[in-house]
């Protein structure tokens, strides 16, 4: 009876692939400026872009807690600009240059989209042989089929722009990236898996 565990095995395969893209983060894009000098990053405020303040604090104080640990200095921008929506940009700019802020950090969403996963639909069988013409219409009442179903699941899509606060406004921008997540059951494991792809891909373009 081999035929029942191998359908069996592909249909728990399948679940489990639709259930380990939630709360997944993967790279879409990124950009690095030609100049830029991974020494020059000292101390960097982080601004997340979000109409929940809640998510907009956990997401600042997640990353600035990944900074930290990577030897950098940070700070979270609800600090000093508790209102997103109100940001007094000359003064914010004087903060910056007063602290010592040598970058700025910014992550806005950029779009949500539905992704359907279709899981096929799978059929246990019985013994792989066919002895006796009434053995095999035994076996075929004894069929179970697992009907096929789809998942739906959303994508975030964020953009994410990292400033040199020494340069020029034009060409403050030194590097971009662009990402995508699955969102998953809790804000925390999408929170967390975002901070964590992003700063990968940070690293590995050296940029921190």
């Amino acid at each position: 009876m081999r035929s029942r565990p191998a359908s069996l095995s592909i249909a728990v395969t399948s679940a489990l692939l639709v259930a380990a893209c939630t709360s997944a983060t993967s790279m879409v894009h990124t950009w690095t400026a030609p100049d830029f000098q991974k020494a020059s990053v000292k101390k960097i405020l982080v601004l997340g872009v979000a109409k929940d303040g809640a998510t907009r604090r956990s997401y600042e104080d997640g990353f600035v807690s990944k900074l930290k640990a990577l030897g950098y200095q940070a700070v979270p921008g609800y600090l000093w600009a508790p209102d997103a929506t109100k940001i007094d940009h000359s003064a914010l700019n004087e903060k910056i240059h007063a602290e010592g802020v040598t970058h700025v950090l910014v992550t806005r969403l950029a779009a949500i989209r539905d992704v359907q996963t279709t899981v096929p639909t799978t059929v246990y069988t019985g013994p792989a042989y066919y002895g006796g013409w009434y053995s095999y219409y035994s076996w075929g009442y004894t069929t179970m089929v697992s009907p096929g179903y789809t998942v739906t699941n959303q994508v975030v899509t964020l953009e994410t722009n990292f400033y040199d606060t020494a340069k020029k406004e034009e060409s403050a921008i030194v590097w971009s990236g662009t990402s995508d997540t699955w969102r998953g059951d809790t804000p925390a494991s999408n929170i967390s898996s975002v901070i964590s792809t992003l700063l990968e891909s940070m690293r590995s373009s050296h940029v921190l």
